[in-house]
């Protein structure tokens, strides 16, 4: 052999062993890097997903903040439509109050000359119209004459009478103190009251006869009475009686 193939040997030898030191390193680099590149992915993953979750919670919170806005909105609406009503239902009463009153007042005017007689059994001997018997029944407790427009028989002791002026009804309720037993019955003569009146009358003889009992001195009158000298007058609204001032 050679020098130049002994050289040359020698030479594919240390290339050789050159070529294995760096096949062993490369091996040994991956060997040890290996464990960092598994974990660096699973750490990604994880603050991927946080992040993922912290986005939909703060989307989820924006959906919650809109929903609560829109529903302050829709509260606020539902308020002011409530008073809306309010408003037109507290109208609607004072309207329909109104309406009564005036009703009130037309059946009022339509009675103010009228009278209920109670306990008069009618005229003896005589057929002619209730009418002219209640006429000629009158004038005797006036001495004198009333007009009598019209006559009705409420019930068997009970007539609605319509005068003819305002001067008879005044003449008629003057005198009816004069009224005495006729057959043993006792007659009465009253205004004929509209249904709130006759109401608010009863509720005041009611008290009437308790302040009575009590020893006082009562008088009544028409919605009022007067107890020991002080008048009190029934007020609707409230529905009680109130003292009447005297100024």
């Amino acid at each position: 052999m050679t020098d130049t193939d002994e050289n040359s040997t020698d030479e594919k030898g240390r290339k050789r062993m050159a070529d294995q030191e760096n096949n062993i390193f490369s091996r040994s680099s991956k060997t040890a890097r290996t464990p960092g590149k598994k974990e660096k992915p699973a750490d990604g993953d994880k603050l991927e997903k946080i992040m993922e979750m912290m986005m939909q919670l703060t989307t989820d919170i924006k959906e919650i903040r809109k929903g609560n806005h829109e529903y302050k909105l829709e509260l606020r609406g539902l308020k002011v439509e409530n008073e809306k009503i309010k408003e037109d239902n507290l109208k609607l009463r004072q309207e329909l109050e109104k309406v009564k009153e005036r009703v009130e007042k037309l059946d009022r005017d339509n009675r103010k000359n009228n009278i209920v007689v109670s306990g008069w059994k009618g005229e003896i001997g005589t057929d002619k119209p209730l009418a002219e018997n209640m006429e000629k029944f009158l004038g005797r407790i006036v001495e004198g004459e009333v007009a009598v427009k019209n006559a009705y028989q409420l019930g068997p002791k009970i007539c609605l009478v319509e005068l003819g002026k305002k001067e008879d009804k005044l003449k008629v309720m003057q005198n009816k103190k004069k009224l005495k037993n006729e057959g043993g019955d006792r007659i009465y003569i009253n205004d004929d009251w509209t249904p709130e009146e006759r109401d608010i009358n009863k509720k005041i003889r009611e008290i009437a006869k308790e302040e009575r009992n009590k020893g006082k001195q009562v008088k009544l009158g028409y919605s009022k009475v007067t107890i020991e000298g002080k008048t009190y007058k029934w007020n609707k609204h409230s529905e009680t009686l109130e003292e009447v001032s005297k100024n």
